[in-house]
């Protein structure tokens, strides 16, 4: 088997290495079970139950859950404020421009985006939403500082969310 056969293990601390051992032990496994009647051979059972192992091992280990956007609100005691609130802990040192939100509804302008908790970003406005006034948020997510997960998920472009407003 080729090393290049198999699919990249990513960029992680001798990944490479561990691709190159693998495609070599699996090579070896085949040269033997040719040499095997029926190609059969307890090495291949035993690799087998190798790559099955560590498969399922690896999966405990990789984050593959994309963030998704859970809500959007307006506090009574922040009314410049619209608070997004995503569905796990985000990258907070990642900061998108605020041309990646658009705000619809009551026209408001953007003047600043800014993380509140590792679940909360928020935009601020220039003038306050009065109690009542409709909203809806959207996100385009940019080429670069994209808003992403601990693990570098990325959270999906979403359209027009509705904001809740007069939240105590």
């Amino acid at each position: 088997m080729r090393e290049t056969t198999l699919p990249s293990p990513g960029l992680g601390s001798n990944s490479f290495c561990l691709r190159r051992e693998s495609a070599k032990a699996i090579s070896s496994v085949e040269i033997t079970a040719r040499r095997t009647p029926g190609g059969k051979t307890p090495a291949a059972a035993q690799l087998a139950a190798f790559f099955t192992a560590a498969a399922a091992t690896l999966s405990t280990m990789i984050d593959a859950v994309l963030p998704t956007f859970s809500s959007a609100q307006i506090a009574n005691a922040t009314p410049t404020k619209v608070r997004i609130t995503f569905s796990e802990t985000m990258d907070q040192t990642v900061v998108p421009a605020l041309t990646a939100f658009t705000l619809g509804g009551t026209a408001k302008t953007k003047s600043s985006v800014q993380w509140e908790s590792a679940t909360e970003l928020s935009i601020t406005v220039t003038s306050a939403y009065a109690n009542g006034n409709t909203a809806t948020v959207a996100y385009a997510a940019p080429a670069v500082s994209f808003l992403r997960d601990l693990a570098g998920n990325a959270v999906a472009t979403f359209t027009a969310q509705a904001v809740t407003n007069n939240v105590a």
